[in-house]
């Protein structure tokens, strides 16, 4: 059985989160792929780990725009998922951010690509979701063609693309009580987390950031520490 690919699209600022990140999508089994910034790219040291570990790694030339910005940005993240489920012979690629655990991959691998959204906030969050791998190629090509809008934010863009070319995917609403995914406070009860397909880590604590990568690191290793010693489904 194919490995599903996991797209980590990430910068050399994500050097310590990406650790705990490549070790949940390990641990997951699916495959980690580390999307590197030409513009930013990763230190040495940790694509020598990554791929030590297992992990794939390639280097993107597309214009990120900080956080993922621009019609040619989502174009060119929806290339590298269809190219990735190819090179695999997989059915299905996922986007992970460099800040989120992968939990359980199965939810985001039924017969349609799937992402969670909060209908009265946002269409489409972007740190967790899976597309058809032909869907994927066919939202690159529209992508490709469509006027240059620098300020798009990619996983905005990307599902609304989805949307106007078929029906084939799954919408999640956020539901506290469990679901596809969630933005974790600072400090939550890694048991808290097992509601959840996959958790985030962006949220600040109150007292603010201090350290923010290894804040960030320190939390997302809790959870997979947690994890193993529980010896969660899909994670063996």
């Amino acid at each position: 059985m194919a490995l599903i690919p996991v797209c980590i699209f990430t910068y050399a600022g994500d050097a310590l989160p990406l650790r705990e990140c490549v070790k949940s999508v390990l641990a997951a089994q699916c495959l980690p792929v580390i999307c590197d910034d030409s513009a930013n790219p990763l230190p040495e040291w940790v694509v020598g780990w990554a791929e030590s570990m297992g992990a794939e790694y390639l280097v993107t030339f597309f214009p990120r725009r900080g956080n993922l910005n621009g019609t040619d940005c989502a174009a060119g993240i929806a290339r590298t998922m269809a190219n990735a489920a190819k090179r695999h012979g997989s059915s299905h690629a996922i986007k992970l951010d460099a800040d989120t655990i992968l939990i359980d991959p199965t939810r985001y691998t039924g017969n349609a690509g799937a992402c969670s959204s909060t209908q009265a906030r946002r269409d489409a969050f972007g740190a967790c979701y899976s597309i058809k791998a032909e869907t994927a190629a066919s939202v690159a090509v529209e992508l490709e063609f469509t006027p240059l809008d620098e300020t798009a934010p990619e996983d905005l863009t990307i599902w609304q693309t989805v949307r106007a070319i078929t029906d084939d995917f799954q919408l999640h609403d956020f539901n506290p009580a469990g679901g596809m995914f969630s933005a974790v406070p600072f400090g939550a009860d890694p048991a808290e987390c097992l509601r959840f397909a996959a958790v985030t880590y962006g949220n600040a604590p109150s007292e603010g950031w201090t350290d923010r990568p290894l804040q960030i690191a320190q939390e997302m290793a809790k959870l997979n520490q947690f994890l193993a010693l529980a010896n969660f489904p899909c994670h063996g």
